[in-house]
């Protein structure tokens, strides 16, 4: 900070204490222009108490008030994969960081969010995404950015997942079975399938992605009758 004295002599001095009561170095610069910078780095978050003196004697208003933050302890939660249409939440904890202004953007304000305080400098962020591919999550502290920003979050759209081929239909027993998923329009996430006999046995289901983005899914059963495949899309 800048301390103006309008003349050229004098000295001015600074003694900052943290809020330990542990005094804080700083540094003096005489710009030789009736103007001084004062620098100084806190170690500690919270009220800083500065006092300043110009020829041996306190400058009018001092001792000043001085609030320092830490933006990097901040604490939030991990963050789940979202579905479109379906509320995304984590929480914040800025209880070591000190006090601020938090601020919250998704995909850069296009998404709207809504904070709740859930007890003292502990936040839940809740949004809703409408579309099916990653969101990037802003977090300010002050106007300062949280170090680990953007935070991405994959957004996925299950009813968007198309199937075709015999396997989910009439197959033969002890043959191969083969039918391909195509999830290209649903966002990225973990595709999952499981294959059960009439008996309530678990067959054996190879998934291999295909140059064309789309999944081939094959089995092969040595049972008759009806079998139920289910397709899982989740993050």
């Amino acid at each position: 900070f800048e301390v103006t004295t309008g003349a050229y002599d004098g000295n001015v001095s600074a003694n900052i204490t943290a809020p330990s009561r542990r005094m804080v170095s700083s540094q003096v610069i005489n710009n030789n222009n009736g103007t001084y910078n004062v620098q100084y780095t806190p170690t500690e978050v919270g009220n800083h108490q500065i006092e300043i003196a110009y020829a041996g004697l306190p400058v009018p208003g001092s001792p000043f008030s001085s609030k320092a933050y830490d933006t990097s302890a901040i604490v939030i939660s991990p963050i789940p994969s979202g579905v479109t249409g379906k509320a995304v939440e984590f929480t914040i904890d800025v209880t070591q960081a000190g006090e601020g202004q938090l601020e919250i953007m998704v995909n850069r304000g296009a998404v709207p969010n809504t904070v709740k305080m859930l007890r003292k400098g502990v936040f839940l962020v809740t949004f809703i995404p409408r579309t099916p591919d990653t969101h990037m999550v802003d977090i300010k502290f002050n106007g300062e950015l949280y170090p680990r920003c953007p935070l991405s979050v994959t957004v996925m759209d299950a009813s968007r997942v198309t199937v075709a081929g015999e396997g989910i239909r009439q197959v033969a027993a002890n043959r191969s079975s083969v039918f391909k998923v195509n999830t290209q329009a649903a966002g990225n996430a973990d595709l999952s399938v499981r294959v059960t006999s009439p008996n309530n046995d678990l067959v054996p289901a190879k998934i291999v992605q295909q140059p064309d983005g789309d999944y081939k899914v094959e089995y092969s059963s040595m049972y008759t009758g009806r079998h139920t495949v289910e397709i899982l899309y989740s993050g």
